[in-house]
């Protein structure tokens, strides 16, 4: 499984874009959820500057393209195998399965026209971003169509037998028998640019690479990380100030009032920030993945709570607590806990809200693409949360390189040293105390941060399990926690449930303080508070 995004090393504050870079990670579908969420187990596989890609002919396909050819064709990975030194040498074979990359980068390596093109999806054959298109030949389907039987999804076949149409037009154009206009028509007709070089036109890599069984797009790109939730954010807001005297100070006052942030999110400031008055601009809002998902409770809270009391909001907040749904769906899905069928049934019916909200030209490509992750075949989801905070790392290793003739290969070899180092550290991936302390009396150890299931947790945190909120108090491990089998005990007070304080918040009770608690499956919490009566309310 692989993953691939652009990223810029160097001061935030000051972008050098003759610095930035393509960096390719990858691996293995078959490891536990609990592992692919480590940015660990996402090992580099190649960078190349950015500048380099453009003069290359088919850019970045043509350079995905040699790196395919490198693994399966020479290296012979999936026919032939490599073999391990393990306890014992063992020969794994490996084939392509996953292939998750964001809107631009899928533009760019399938060499499809994305979603500015009028056929805006590289995995349909009829989904268009044009409503006239779609009025005039129902044939074709808006990007506003909620029922996803309307859309014809592309086989392997399909999306080859059009880019070879190409090539053929652009043979019959050299041989002077075609117009270049003609080839410019029909590279609109078929959604795709012709590039020589590219990956599709390569037909020795078909039977390794195959674009509809292996492109995904990604379900944080079209959520979170300039998706619909910053969308459908700005567009409510709009409404509110619209109907009723809301201002945004208003949800920045309610943003300053008591919450609670998972440490995993950072601290209640990062709220604050999310909704200081420079992220609403002109109409947009903006602000990053992580804080969407501090501020989309938050505001849903807000809707459900406080402006219900003066405004009738309409399908305006259903279609938001759909919205909210939808990225629950998509947390249980990366687990491979989701319930198919309903998160299909949020998705439809959230599009069919957010159209009858706020008309369907008001809907955008990630709509629709957003969909496809409902019905992808696979029995767990991936995004690409680990795979940003991978490239944290491959900007620290591009640091101090200087940009020079062999940059991408020190950024590369550095990165893959250091990569080494980290898998080396097996206990990583291990339930374990962070920081121990021995407690010489009782010979248990104790800490105020410690990893459970691939989660790091901290005093303060919230978690649910088995209908229960705990608040975390601190982490054990008895006598015996040398051994990684020892499991790990919360020390803890525990809520149960008490009321239902609006549709999306439950308020919860204590009903124990400093109890020792084992979990082996758990929800954590994003944001919370503790109300006037000090029930714990948890907001989804």
């Amino acid at each position: 499984m692989i993953y691939g995004d652009e990223l810029t090393p160097g001061n935030v504050l000051k972008l050098n874009n003759n610095l930035k870079m393509m960096a390719w990670y990858f691996t293995v579908y078959e490891f536990a959820e609990r592992l692919t969420r480590h940015e660990a187990m996402w090992l580099p596989l190649g960078v190349i500057s950015s500048n380099t890609a453009k003069d290359i002919p088919g850019g970045l396909s043509h350079v995905f393209k040699v790196m395919m050819k490198q693994l399966f064709e020479v290296e012979k990975i999936q026919d032939e195998g490599v073999i391990l030194e393990l306890d014992e040498p063992m020969r794994f074979f490996f084939k392509m399965r996953l292939i998750l990359l964001d809107g631009e980068a899928n533009r760019a390596i399938w060499s499809c026209k994305g979603a500015s093109g009028k056929l805006c999806c590289f995995r349909c054959l009829n989904c268009v971003r044009d409503r006239n298109i779609a009025t005039r030949n129902d044939v074709f389907a808006h990007v506003s169509e909620c029922d996803f039987s309307q859309f014809i999804v592309a086989s392997d076949n399909a999306i080859w037998r059009k880019v070879d149409s190409l090539s053929c037009q652009v043979a019959e154009h050299e041989a002077g028998r075609a117009t270049k206009a003609s080839v410019d028509d029909l590279s609109t007709a078929m959604g795709f640019t012709f590039q020589s070089e590219g990956i599709l036109f390569d037909k020795g890599l078909r039977q390794y690479i195959k674009p509809a069984t292996h492109g995904r797009y990604d379900s944080m790109h079209n959520l979170v990380s300039n998706g619909l939730a910053q969308l459908q954010t700005a567009l409510l807001i709009n409404h509110l100030r619209d109907v009723s005297n809301f201002q945004f100070e208003d949800l920045r006052m309610f943003g300053k009032s008591g919450w609670k942030v998972a440490s995993a999110f950072g601290n209640s400031g990062h709220i604050r920030s999310a909704l200081s008055a420079k992220r609403f601009d002109k109409g947009d809002f903006t602000a990053s993945a992580s804080d969407m998902l501090l501020v989309m409770p938050v505001f849903l809270h807000y809707l459900e709570l406080v402006a219900t009391r003066s405004i009738d909001l309409g399908d305006h907040l259903p279609c938001y607590q759909l919205l909210c749904e939808m990225c629950k769906h998509v947390s249980q899905a990366k687990r491979g806990l989701h319930d198919r069928e309903k998160f299909r049934a949020a998705c439809a019916q959230h599009l069919k809200l957010f159209c009858k909200c706020y008309g369907a030209n008001a809907t955008v490509p990630k709509h629709h693409f957003h969909m496809h992750s409902a019905y992808d075949p696979e029995d767990k989801l991936f995004d690409c949360f680990a795979g940003e905070r991978k490239n944290r790392f491959i900007k620290q290793c591009a640091q101090p390189v200087r940009l020079q003739k062999r940059y991408e290969f020190s950024v590369l070899s550095k990165a893959i040293a250091l990569q080494l180092d980290a898998l080396d550290a097996c206990d990583n991936f291990e339930d374990r105390l962070v920081r121990p302390k021995a407690a010489h009396e009782s010979g248990w150890t104790t800490s105020r941060e410690a990893v459970v299931g691939g989660n790091s947790l901290r005093l303060g945190d919230v978690i649910v399990a088995c209908n229960r909120a705990i608040v975390l108090k601190a982490f054990r491990r008895g006598p015996n926690s040398s051994s990684s089998t020892s499991p790990i005990v919360l020390s803890a007070d525990l809520y149960a449930f008490d009321a239902q304080v609006t549709k999306s918040s439950k308020a919860f009770a204590i009903t124990a303080r400093d109890a020792l608690v084992q979990v082996d499956q758990f929800d954590m919490v994003t944001v919370w508070y503790f109300d006037r009566d000090a029930r714990l309310v948890l907001v989804s």
